[in-house]
């Protein structure tokens, strides 16, 4: 398995139309899932995560990993 550091710096992928799973797209390209991106999360169902990936993947898309935190209100 690969080891993913600041999974909120790549893009990441539901479970592919087939469940509830949210994982860290490893090539970071959302044009290249692969059965090796690890899994972060479960939702509680296939809508749900494909929401949480879409507002995320949009978020670092709009602002780059450098702001992620502060676009979501997650300032330390």
């Amino acid at each position: 398995m690969a080891l993913v550091t600041d999974p909120e710096k790549k893009f990441w992928r539901s479970d592919m139309g087939r469940g509830r799973g949210v994982y860290v797209l490893i090539s970071n390209d959302p044009a290249k899932p692969s059965e090796h991106d690890p899994l972060i999360g479960v939702m509680e169902n296939m809508q749900l995560a494909e929401e949480v990936v879409d507002l995320h993947n949009k978020v670092l898309e709009t602002y780059g990993p450098k702001h992620y935190r502060k676009a979501l209100g997650m300032d330390d």
